[in-house]
């Protein structure tokens, strides 16, 4: 074993000394470990493995694919080697340089080192399978903070209870912040830009939602739909873009080209200006300047301007495109609908009027969008007009019912 030497700056926080260094994916790849592999248990690694497994593939495909590929630093713990750290002083006898120095230097290892990640442990194994296929990548370099561990019974305890607060009370970003700061996600892109571009959408939609729904009050009156909702709608909508041929799953994680991205918007923007402008109460909306939330009533209020019907209209529109039909002809037919959810067919099926409340989710949506393709005819069902009366009855406590017809 040889004595080697990693260039860092010695930090502290609570009772945790650390070292933040560097470190080439090519050593990375030799020298870091997952933590379970120190003291290995089969049955848990393998179960380790597979949860790693969902998401390393897309992970490992970005450093492979991505030109302005970037990780967080991983955070690991040094197994063996004795560490010492040797600061570098610098004799300027310059204020501003007399402060930091003691914070750099040497951290000195006698090379029997192992390191195993506390945090990241999906970068290393991304990191790992894309240095197998691509040995070029072992060249670059990531930032590293390093902690020793101490191997009593006492320190493993300690650096376990790191481990497990580290990775258990980890956050991920919520939905809407993936949709706000996301920019390899095509249709989060595309939904960005109608929200700042397309006059028809400007000032409508609610950015800061935590979830779908918009409340009935002052609060949301000037809102015709949330972020989330719209991002739902356009990922439904984008799925008829050229056919369907062309909407790759993976553009919802690779970036796609400038073009790509900007026909894609222009579809969308297409179809939302369209629909905006033809629908009576949207058109209310975006040319008269009234306010969306003036049609949401505690009795339920316009169908338009509740999320849950946003989208299934988005998913007809969807279906109606891919068989054929043309945008036209499509919002036309879906601007007859009854207007208010408590009348039919909404009444019972998206809107409780016992509650007064919306009843609807996923098994309603696509039973409405089925009925809506069947009741129009602009796309194939695997609902026949029987299944559909008996499910329409079900919603009204009979053996069946006819849906009307618009």
């Amino acid at each position: 074993m040889s004595t080697n030497y990693v260039p860092a700056i010695k930090s502290k926080m609570g009772d945790w000394t650390y070292y933040i260094t560097k470190m080439t994916f090519g050593e990375v790849e030799k020298q870091v470990e997952l933590a379970e592999n120190i003291h290995p248990n089969r049955e848990l690694d393998a179960l380790i493995q597979r949860e790693l497994s969902n998401r390393v593939t897309g992970m490992t495909e970005f450093l492979l694919t991505e030109k302005q590929r970037f990780y967080g630093s991983l955070v690991v713990a040094i197994y063996k080697g004795n560490p010492v750290f040797h600061p570098i002083k610098i004799d300027e006898g310059h204020g501003i340089v007399d402060r930091v120095n003691h914070s750099f230097g040497l951290l000195q290892m006698d090379g029997s080192q192992t390191y195993f990640a506390l945090d990241g442990q999906h970068r290393l194994e991304s990191i790992k399978n894309a240095c197998k296929e691509n040995p070029d990548l072992r060249a670059d370099e990531i930032s590293v903070l390093v902690i020793k561990h101490d191997e009593s019974k006492e320190g493993m305890i300690r650096t376990r209870r790191l481990f497990t607060k580290l990775n258990r009370y980890a956050k991920p970003t919520d939905n809407r912040t993936n949709i706000a700061i996301d920019e390899d996600d095509c249709i989060a892109i595309s939904t960005r830009r109608l929200v700042r571009e397309l006059d028809v959408l400007k000032g409508i939609i609610k950015i800061d939602a935590a979830g779908k729904q918009l409340s009935t009050g002052k609060k949301d009156a000037k809102y015709f739909t949330t972020m989330a909702t719209l991002y739902e709608c356009n990922l439904e909508l984008a799925k008829s873009f050229r056919d369907g041929s062309e909407m790759a799953r993976e553009f919802l994680s690779s970036r796609p080209s400038d073009e790509y991205l900007d026909d894609i918007y222009a579809y969308l923007s297409e179809i939302w200006t369209h629909l905006m402008n033809s629908v009576d109460l949207l058109r209310r909306i975006t040319q008269d300047k009234e306010l969306p939330g003036e049609f949401r009533s505690s009795d339920g209020g316009a169908i338009w301007v509740r999320p849950l019907f946003q989208l299934i209209a988005c998913q007809f529109l969807k279906r109606a495109l891919l068989s054929g039909h043309g945008l036209t002809p499509a919002v036309e037919w879906l601007s007859k609908l009854p207007r208010n959810l408590n009348d039919e067919p909404w009444v019972n099926v998206l809107w409780n009027p016992g509650t007064k409340r919306i009843a609807g989710a996923k098994a309603e949506r696509m039973f409405c969008v089925e009925a809506l393709v069947i009741s129009s005819g602009m796309g194939n069902s695997n609902m026949t007009k029987k299944d559909l009366k008996e499910k329409y009855g079900h919603y009204h406590n009979r053996a069946s019912k006819d849906f009307p017809s618009f």
